[in-house]
């Protein structure tokens, strides 16, 4: 397995780094409408839930600066009460609209794939949200789908815990006002991007 070591430069969230290892030193875009995030929550010890989050945008420079925002507004959990709650209690949205990830990737260390061959890579960085750093690693299998395009998919569910990002106060106000018995800490988190040049 191809290893890919991210050093990340400013504050942001999850995936495209292994993209990276797969392109030549030209722009790369997020296709926004291809690419997605979603992660499932539980309550009641047994009933889970998914959530998505689909205003991603970005991409990787020629330089290797590489910039993904997630916008928090658009999570969908087909709820619209929920939805409202998550964007007001625990992403604060309002303050905080986007989740970010950025990194340095040093493009030269990485070779091309031919068009429809996959590699799986080990990513890290930091993810900032609202406001707040977090170093995480997670594995992805990188597919060059055409000339033209890549496609990053998270190899394995991402496990994210909300005390380990810090809103954890958030996961506990949303528990309260939905007079819940419990809502998961952790959560399974999966990721599709598509990268366009």
């Amino acid at each position: 397995m191809k290893t890919i070591k991210i050093s990340a430069i400013t504050t942001m969230l999850l995936v495209t780094c292994g993209v990276t290892s797969t392109i030549a030193a030209n722009d790369w875009s997020v296709n926004e409408d291809l690419s997605s995030l979603t992660y499932v929550s539980t309550k009641k010890e047994h009933v889970a839930e998914n959530h998505v989050i689909s205003g991603i945008s970005g991409g990787v420079d020629a330089s290797g600066n590489l910039a993904i925002s997630l916008d928090m507004a658009s999570v969908n959990s087909e709820i619209d009460v929920r939805d409202e709650r998550m964007k007001d209690m625990l992403f604060k949205v309002e303050k905080f609209p986007a989740a970010t990830f950025s990194a340095e990737i040093d493009l030269e260390e990485y070779s091309s794939l031919e068009v429809g061959e996959s590699t799986e890579s080990f990513v890290e960085g930091n993810l900032s949200l609202v406001g707040i750093t977090t170093e995480i690693e997670f594995d992805v299998l990188v597919t060059r789908t055409s000339e033209d395009s890549v496609i990053v998919n998270t190899a394995t569910p991402i496990i994210m815990s909300a005390n380990n990002l810090q809103i954890g106060e958030g996961v506990e106000a949303l528990k309260s006002v939905a007079k819940l018995s419990s809502i998961s800490d952790s959560v399974p988190v999966y990721m599709t991007i598509v990268l366009v040049k």
